[in-house]
């Protein structure tokens, strides 16, 4: 697995008294975490805080992560992905002529979440002629762990709106992975983020239509707090990336990316692939240089680097150091 580098962060800092020895840090993969665009989650738990050396590897399994046990049969069942909760950077919502259609009637047709004001229409106008995305989940699933299968189509509805009042920048995801033969019945949240360029001026993502600028879409999230136990082993759903393309044309590539461009005035399809993993939470921190020789009322410099070297996604973490408090960093 490759390391991921979280934040390099450079402070200098005027020392009286001791030098760095410890930082303070605040694990989101641990219970009471919670993403920090999930505004609207009443009464979470305060995130718990450790002590930790300037150097620090800490792994294990999610002991908060909740489960229900499952043996491995043949494919069937359903996945099915439900929106929720569009919102703007600054957790605002409702967002601007918002519309989320789950089809609770079918969980085998596409969930479709819209917003925006079309550009031709003086008020929120048809809304066939809004943005937003579509999830169409496959219909049947087998468990092979660690092996990457084919979740649902993702689709990019990329029209063409007026500048929001309230944007759609984040929207929840919810997976309902249904398995009867395996006994799976579980569900799995997400954050998808949606960077919506003005078309005007330079496109940092390129153009796919002449004058317009596409947009990224990505999960802000690729692996949730919520797991499954099969056969005794704790599992989650990894979300690898995704690949353009329409259900039944697509193939797995390994070289799949996590992030999706999409281009202006166009539908933009994509298909979802994902993987059952162990979760394997960790974290490093380093500081350079680990020891300087100073003296008091001079400045010492030195540099903090968070990586996650795990196989999940870490959230709220909080750097803090008692002796230099405005160099603390969240990340």
């Amino acid at each position: 697995m490759q390391t991921k580098l979280l934040t390099t962060s450079v402070c200098r800092h005027a020392l009286f008294a001791l030098a760095l020895t410890a930082v303070l840090l605040a694990l989101a993969g641990w219970p009471g975490a919670a993403l920090a665009q999930e505004g609207n989650a009443p009464d979470a738990p305060a995130i718990p805080r450790l002590y930790l050396p300037a150097m620090l590897n800490a792994a294990g399994e999610g002991a908060a992560m909740s489960g229900s046990s499952v043996s491995a049969a043949d494919a069937d069942g359903n996945v099915d992905g439900a929106w929720s909760y569009p919102r703007s950077d600054l957790n605002q919502s409702p967002v601007t002529c918002e519309d989320i259609n789950n089809s609770p009637g079918d969980p085998t047709n596409e969930n479709i979440v819209r917003y925006g004001q079309p550009i031709s229409a003086a008020d929120c106008g048809n809304v066939i002629f809004r943005s937003g995305f579509g999830f169409n989940g496959v219909d049947s699933v087998a468990f092979q762990p660690a092996e990457p299968f084919f979740l649902g189509q993702f689709t990019h509805y990329n029209e063409n709106i007026v500048p929001a009042l309230i944007p759609m920048q984040f929207v929840d995801l919810t997976v309902h992975v249904d398995a009867p033969n395996d006994g799976i019945d579980v569900l799995m949240s997400y954050t998808m983020r949606l960077d919506e360029t003005p078309n005007a001026g330079f496109c940092p993502y390129g153009s796919s239509n002449e004058d317009l600028c596409d947009d990224k879409v990505d999960f802000v999230n690729n692996t949730p707090p919520q797991t499954v136990v099969v056969d005794g082993v704790t599992y989650t759903l990894d979300i690898l990336g995704f690949v353009p393309g329409e259900s039944g044309t697509c193939e797995y590539d390994p070289n799949i990316v996590d992030y999706f461009i999409t281009g202006e005035l166009m539908r933009n399809d994509a298909c979802v692939f994902a993987r059952f993993i162990q979760p394997g939470p960790a974290i490093a921190i380093q500081k350079s240089p680990d020891l300087q020789q100073i003296t008091i009322g001079d400045y010492a410099e030195f540099e903090i680097t968070v990586s996650n070297p795990g196989n999940v996604g870490l959230r709220n973490v909080v750097v803090v150091d008692p002796l230099t408090p405005d160099c603390d960093r969240e990340i």
